[in-house]
């Protein structure tokens, strides 16, 4: 992202898409301007699509989709985008946030964390929304009725 910024004056706008294709879902570390849009496991008809061109038969038959929206002020972009899979954590390095790998206590006292969800949060979260479907398809069919 942030050779998007070289490309640019300070007050410019960049304005990107960035799509990624990740065995799992990623672990995101990124700054100011951009938007994570869609994180969800990839369309089989995306994946159908994406192996239908050529050169493309690497892509998997599972995969985790993300779409990230880049929009703010060149000069804020001064960041890279680091992604963590598979238990890897993303690198406050690859970002370009430090020079060294900040441990945990290092982010405690720089009032940061790393998140992540927990199960149970995932699962209150999940239920919250079937809560809410229910709640607004019987007002939706008492409004019919």
């Amino acid at each position: 992202l942030h050779i998007l910024h070289g490309a640019k004056a300070d007050s410019e706008i960049i304005e990107a898409d960035v799509y990624l294709l990740t065995p799992e879902r990623p672990d995101l570390l990124y700054g100011e301007g951009l938007t994570l849009e869609i994180s969800e496991p990839a369309d089989q008809q995306l994946l159908d699509d994406l192996r239908f061109d050529e050169g493309m038969d690497w892509i998997p038959e599972r995969a985790w989709f993300t779409y990230l929206v880049l929009d703010t002020d060149a000069d804020n972009v001064t960041y890279d985008l680091s992604v963590g899979v598979a238990g890897s954590p993303p690198s406050f390095v690859d970002a370009g946030f430090t020079r060294f790998e900040p441990t945990e206590e290092h982010l405690q006292s720089m009032g940061l964390g790393r998140y992540v969800p927990a199960a149970e949060t995932v699962f209150w979260l999940v239920a919250a929304a079937v809560f809410g479907g229910v709640v607004a398809a019987m007002v939706v069919q008492r409004r019919d009725a």
